[in-house]
């Protein structure tokens, strides 16, 4: 008999404990991602490598949640077909409890690349997702602008010429029409914005710049952006 009711009362715990499980809930939500391009500043160019890109994701249910949290990605432009991952494993589990916020290392050599992203700009849809464990969650929204730099110096060499190129000094710029000219931006490898010159210029001085790669952007008077691939090789 006493056997009997210790099973009972067992089998009236385990129901109590699923019914309290089932009636909390994990929902993971975006707060921002960091160290990642978006408008307005940044741009992300075709191929570019981001080594630390930070996602910043709360847990707004009212359940802890233990599990490992992948991340992925699509542009609306192109939709599901172009699915991307920033994070994903596997990896170490993460513990949020109801209310509590964790930075999320993204894939330490994630690049832009034009099966995921359109040229020009990009509506970008990210969400996180249990990938052990459940949750249900929120979707970020965010916008980056995608520069193609593959073939851009044979399409468009007659409209915007710079040279010497590879450069250790004063750069020449020449516009096919100067009219349509509404600014030059110079980029480094990471997409961080260096200086902006407006429609006059002619000539830019590399000397005081470090050896590398740089990718000069140019805008016209209709929006269109122009982005031109640059080797400083130093003195």
């Amino acid at each position: 008999m006493k056997r009997l009711f210790a099973l009972i009362a067992i089998t009236i715990f385990l129901l109590l404990s699923s019914s309290i499980n089932s009636s909390g809930q994990v929902h993971l939500h975006i707060v921002r991602i960091d160290s990642f391009p978006q408008l307005p500043g940044d741009t992300a160019f075709e191929g570019q490598v981001y080594s630390h890109i930070e996602i910043v994701v709360t847990n707004t249910g009212n359940t802890s949640f233990f599990g490992d949290i992948h991340v992925a990605l699509y542009s609306q432009n192109i939709g599901l077909s172009g699915l991307d991952t920033l994070r994903d494993g596997p990896l170490p589990p993460v513990l949020l409890q109801p209310g509590d916020t964790v930075p999320l290392h993204a894939n330490p050599n994630y690049s832009f690349r034009a099966m995921h992203y359109a040229a020009g700009d990009n509506i970008i849809v990210v969400w996180p997702y249990a990938a052990s464990g459940s949750a249900n969650f929120d979707t970020y929204q965010t916008h980056v602008y995608f520069a193609l730099t593959v073939g851009i110096e044979d399409l468009h060499q007659t409209s915007f010429v710079i040279y010497p190129n590879p450069v250790s000094g004063i750069l020449h710029l020449s516009f096919a029409d100067i009219t349509k000219v509404e600014q030059v931006r110079i980029y480094d490898v990471y997409g961080e914005e260096l200086n902006r010159y407006n429609k006059t210029v002619r000539s830019i001085n590399f000397s005081n710049y470090r050896k590398g790669i740089y990718f000069l952007e140019l805008t016209d008077t209709d929006g269109n952006r122009l982005v031109k691939k640059l080797l400083v090789t130093g003195n």
